[in-house]
């Protein structure tokens, strides 16, 4: 194409807006021949005009005598797809396969012409669809709230209606729930609870013969966003767990717990008139958790659950590779703490474990035993009130992990005492 005027136009001022495209040969029954298949093409398109100009060059390497290519499968029709839309608008969740077996009955009726398309473009179609349409899944949450939050709820309330801890904010002199976007600086929080859960609490709590243990525990993987879900429950002597509340947010921080925890003292003051102070609370070894205990129910005494105790000392064990007949003795005194009946015998029984361990080391490790001193001088210096965190106990040697571990973090009556824990 070698021209240089077209009478109404210059091309050499005017020039054409193009785009070039050189692909190889895709032929299927070039691909079944054997060697590699040498024809190019070359696509001009015009982008102006629906012109399109395409150059072949080189020989295809398919057999004379191959079969012809297939016919590409019917495409869909735009009556299909508006029944196709039609059906998703109905059911958003509904699979393509089934899209698909609904409109090849409607074609084999005659109720819509055309012939079946493959389910592979049924199936792209509903992708496509959904892509645009995306629902609004926090809408069906925020309409919950709106009608169980405890703060501008419904004003009737049974003991076993929905009762959901959530923050708010006035919208258009409404009161509306504010739940987070999940970020850093606006996490998303939710609680779910009862007014016949706080009551069972409630009763132990005012109860002077029992005393409460509250549980507090997360887990991952419950729901699609991947957040984590906290359940808050007490416990009796037969191993039987009440739950109080149910929590979930985007984050695990202090903070997070923190404002549950105020939450549910806000609420059980407001309800009952009684302030919310457990005897205990037994939680995992986390920090998080741990900070917002101690911030928020300053007068319970923290638990730690036996097996992230014994999980810990499995760990630092293992990492001094010490001799079986030694991780014998130092698991027989530590399991031995475990049936402490009374905090009396349980501090009796550390202050054994705390000799047994020191007497160990010198016996059986030297860098332990020349370590082990500075370690038994912080025991002894350390109130029943201290905190000692990870950071000041673990001084990079694993050989003094497991006298430190042992003697000050596991032992330590404020982190741990009596009955079912450490």
């Amino acid at each position: 194409m070698d021209h240089v005027d077209r009478c109404e136009d210059s091309l050499a001022v005017n020039r054409h807006k193009m785009r070039c495209i050189v692909t190889k040969c895709a032929s299927q029954r070039c691909k079944d021949a054997e060697g590699s298949c040498r024809a190019r093409y070359k696509i001009l398109k015009y982008m102006e005009v629906d012109y399109v100009v395409i150059y072949e060059q080189g020989e295809h390497c398919m057999a004379v005598d191959a079969p012809p290519s297939p016919v590409s499968s019917p495409e869909l029709t735009t009556e299909m797809k508006d029944y196709i839309v039609s059906k998703l608008e109905d059911a958003p969740s509904m699979v393509p396969l089934l899209a698909y077996s609904f409109m090849s009955r409607e074609l084999t009726s005659g109720r819509i012409a055309g012939q079946a398309p493959a389910l592979e473009k049924v199936q792209n179609s509903v992708k496509t669809w959904r892509g645009k349409n995306k629902p609004d899944r926090m809408e069906p949450v925020l309409e919950i709230c709106r009608q169980s939050m405890y703060d501008g709820g419904a004003a009737e309330r049974t003991s076993e209606s929905l009762l959901v801890f959530c923050d708010t904010q006035v919208v258009d002199g409404a009161v509306q729930p504010a739940l987070g976007t999940g970020s850093a600086a606006n996490p998303f929080r939710i609680g779910l609870t009862c007014m016949a859960l706080l009551e069972s609490y409630v009763k132990v709590q005012r109860d002077p013969t029992l005393s409460t243990l509250l549980h507090l525990d997360s887990t991952h993987s419950i729901v699609k966003q991947k957040y984590p879900v906290f359940v808050m429950g007490i416990s009796d002597r037969s191993g039987s767990f009440m739950p109080v509340v149910y929590y979930c947010t985007s984050l695990r921080k202090a903070q997070d717990i923190r404002w549950c925890l105020a939450f549910l003292k806000r609420v059980i003051l407001h309800e009952f008139g009684l302030i919310f102070s457990p005897d205990f609370v037994m939680m995992d070894a986390d920090k998080a958790q741990f900070k917002a205990c101690e911030q928020e129910i300053q007068s319970t005494k923290i638990l730690m659950c036996w097996f992230h105790v014994t999980q810990n000392v499995h760990k630092h064990v293992d990492g001094a590779k010490l001799s079986m007949i030694t991780r014998k003795k130092i698991f027989r005194d530590l399991y031995g703490l475990h049936f402490a009946e009374t905090e009396d015998d349980y501090l009796r029984k550390r202050e054994f474990v705390a000799k047994n361990m020191y007497d160990l080391a010198g016996n059986s490790n030297p860098l332990i035993a020349s370590l082990a001193v500075s370690s038994s001088k912080t025991l002894r210096n350390l109130g029943t009130s201290g905190t000692i965190t990870d950071k000041d106990c673990l001084n990079g040697n694993n050989n003094v992990v497991i006298i430190q571990n042992i003697l000050i973090t596991q032992l330590n009556p404020h982190h741990s005492l009596g009955g079912g824990a450490i």
